[in-house]
């Protein structure tokens, strides 16, 4: 089978295991203002965005998870709504590249998936691709069809086929080396393709700090 159609299945005993972590992660994030801070405060995601993606906190790990406690969770849960895996972000204030800490981590034998935002939809004609998650949420906050890549090196061939699904296909690259080449990447795959013109901040920095219309203009440069 070739790489553009494989995926490695998951079990049910895998998705009972995921289900359950992730919504004790999401319950704890509830009861730890912290996060709220970082999430509504510092990274700009409107409350109602947070429960819809279902984040959480690592507050007790579940069984295995003891390496990412104290971290968030980020569930990825495919059309249907299963939990099909789980990210967690480093909440660290240190430079995680300096020192060699993952600012990413993923379950074991969990294959690498797209981001299904809860906004979503296959039958839109546009869609958006954003490099990593906070970004995707960013977009979905204000109502746009997102899709997450999970890094700027983790493109897939096999999701060509759900980009192409769609008329217009945006793509939200960090404004840096790795981010360039990850639009590169996405526009040779998906001739349609067309990679949004950020500068000096990716998507949810952008957000934050300049701004919602701000980023609208920049869409509105590769519209």
């Amino acid at each position: 089978m070739s790489e553009q159609h494989a995926l490695l299945p998951i079990s049910d005993s895998l998705k009972k295991s995921l289900e359950t972590a992730s919504s004790g992660y999401c319950a704890a994030l509830q009861l730890t203002p912290a996060m709220d801070d970082y999430l509504t405060a510092e990274r700009c995601l409107p409350p109602e965005t947070v429960r819809a993606a279902r984040l959480g906190y690592v507050d007790e790990p579940a069984p295995g998870h003891v390496h990412v406690a104290g971290r968030l969770a980020i569930p990825y849960y495919c059309l249907a709504s299963t939990v099909t895996g789980i990210r967690f972000r480093c909440l660290e204030a240190h430079d995680c590249k300096a020192i060699k800490c993952p600012k990413y981590l993923a379950i074991a034998d969990v294959d690498t998936r797209l981001y299904f935002t809860y906004t979503y939809r296959r039958d839109h004609p546009d869609v958006h691709v954003t490099e990593g998650e906070i970004d995707a949420l960013t977009l979905a906050s204000l109502g746009l069809n997102v899709i997450g890549i999970p890094g700027a090196n983790a493109w897939r061939p096999r999701w060509t086929r759900v980009l192409e699904g769609h008329q217009r296909v945006f793509v939200w690259g960090d404004p840096d080396e790795a981010g360039q080449k990850f639009n590169k990447t996405v526009t040779r795959a998906v001739r349609h393709a067309v990679p949004v013109p950020l500068e000096d901040h990716d998507v949810n920095g952008t957000h934050t700090a300049l701004g919602a219309e701000t980023l609208l203009e920049y869409l509105s440069l590769a519209a």
